[in-house]
């Protein structure tokens, strides 16, 4: 196998670059993509060099990444998926310019980031929220909610650990103040799966209850984003989404098809 000459990343078999943003490579994996007849390329003329700024209708949107550390990787249910959707997930901010931020508890005891997810998150450069650490499983660390302020951001779309313990309490903990939250379904896991389920159910529950809480899994974000981002994107955007379904069918796949979760109805909320 080959890798990028620039961010050392795997090249697809039978391309020339990664699937990444590293520099023009990911222009250019679209290029390539399209003369083997896989995406119909739009005219030079249509697609800028330089991908344009956030859309004004992501302006404010933000990705926070939870708690996804090393001492976690051989107990939680499907580890491996969940890191792989926080890849993506910074690669998707990456692409639309939306900043991201990480939480690391307790790292003396859960260890350090994973270098996977690190790394995406180093290159970066300018949208990166900041790496904040935290004492306590809930996720109101002021450093944090003083950085998300201070960007402007008023959605937020975590992904990470546990589900019934950091990410509910985050969750909870930015409900407050007055962010609307978007949970990745297949971006979050426990040590336990049968948790999964009633966390989900739990945070729906507050939705459903006039709370500013939305669920949905990663494809089904991108997509979203894309939606409201600039055309000029396009391209790269299902570059990068082609040669990552493998993975994401793969993390759908273990993280929900086992779990069968079946919200709990709203009329039998128990208050």
């Amino acid at each position: 196998m080959s890798f990028c000459a620039q961010c050392r990343s795997p090249i697809p078999p039978g391309f020339s670059y990664c699937s990444k943003f590293c520099s023009d490579a990911g222009t250019a994996y679209a290029q390539q993509i399209a003369r083997q007849g896989t995406i119909k390329q739009r005219p030079a003329s249509a697609t800028p060099s330089v991908p344009s700024t956030r859309s004004s209708t992501l302006q404010g949107h933000a990705v926070l990444v939870c708690d996804i550390q090393e001492g976690h990787r051989h107990t939680v249910h499907h580890f491996e998926s969940v890191v792989a959707t926080a890849v993506r997930m910074i690669r998707l901010a990456r692409l639309f310019s939306i900043p991201v931020f990480l939480t690391v508890l307790h790292p003396n005891i859960y260890g350090s980031t994973v270098p996977e997810v690190l790394n995406e998150y180093n290159q970066l450069g300018p949208l990166q929220g900041g790496v904040f650490t935290k004492t306590r499983y809930f996720g109101n660390v002021p450093d944090l909610h003083t950085a998300i302020k201070q960007q402007s951001i008023t959605k937020v779309m975590i992904c990470g650990l546990e589900a019934h313990i950091s990410i509910q309490l985050t969750v909870f903990g930015l409900i407050p103040h007055g962010l609307g939250v978007h949970i990745i379904l297949d971006g979050i896991s426990s040590c336990n799966k049968e948790e999964i389920p009633v966390a989900v159910a739990l945070m729906r529950q507050m939705g459903a209850k006039g709370e500013r809480i939305f669920i949905a899994t990663s494809e089904t974000m991108a997509y979203s984003m894309m939606d409201s981002a600039d055309e000029s994107l396009l391209n790269s955007f299902i570059a990068m989404m082609r040669a990552d379904k493998p993975a994401i069918s793969s993390g759908v796949r273990n993280l929900l098809g086992g779990n069968k979760i079946s919200f709990v109805d709203d009329s039998e909320a128990v208050d």
